[in-house]
């Protein structure tokens, strides 16, 4: 699977940020506790702000995890547009 999430990193660099936990280090078992890690590999696909959206464990083509990848991203674009029509009537905050 590595070869494959690589290359999808490469694609989907400045929209999707990929983070590697190693399992394998006692230092992340309260981490793999709150994300529910059940067997290697184990992707989980979070929102910006942390909260789960996606999970994918196995061995997944990739076609399936692009899948998953581009719903994270049109999650995010729907909740943009929600948002920014929502508030027309007051200015946005500024990041």
């Amino acid at each position: 699977m590595a070869p494959v999430v690589h290359g999808l990193e490469t694609e989907y660099a400045g929209k999707i940020d990929f983070l590697y936990l190693n399992v394998a280090d006692a230092r992340n078992t309260d981490a793999k506790r709150t994300l529910g890690f059940k067997a290697t590999p184990h992707f989980f696909l979070l929102s910006a702000d942390g909260a789960p959206r996606d999970t994918l464990q196995g061995v997944v083509p990739a076609d399936s995890v692009r899948a998953a990848l581009d719903r994270l991203l049109q999650r995010r674009t729907d909740s943009s547009v929600t948002r920014s029509t929502s508030s027309s009537s007051r200015e946005m905050p500024r990041t």
